[in-house]
């Protein structure tokens, strides 16, 4: 099982570049999640986890699974 540091570490790599592939800016995927963008920013800042829902969006936007969002370079 991985830690919360390294869970953190790689959602904000994914989150980065969700932003980055979809050209969303950090308000455009915190709308199409149902968040504020300072929540999309202590994502990519590793300050926060998202909930479960807001990661499973998350992964949905990003076209994979909720496991697949959890792993490096899955998109």
């Amino acid at each position: 099982m991985m830690s919360k540091e390294e869970k953190a570490t790689i959602i904000a790599e994914n989150v980065a570049k969700l932003i980055y592939v979809k050209g969303f800016s950090q308000v455009k995927l915190g709308n199409a999640v149902g968040v504020s963008h300072t929540a999309i920013q202590n994502y990519l800042n590793e300050k926060k986890l998202p909930s479960e829902e807001v990661l499973e969006k998350l992964a949905s936007v990003a076209g994979v699974t909720t496991e697949q969002f959890l792993e490096r370079g899955s998109f």
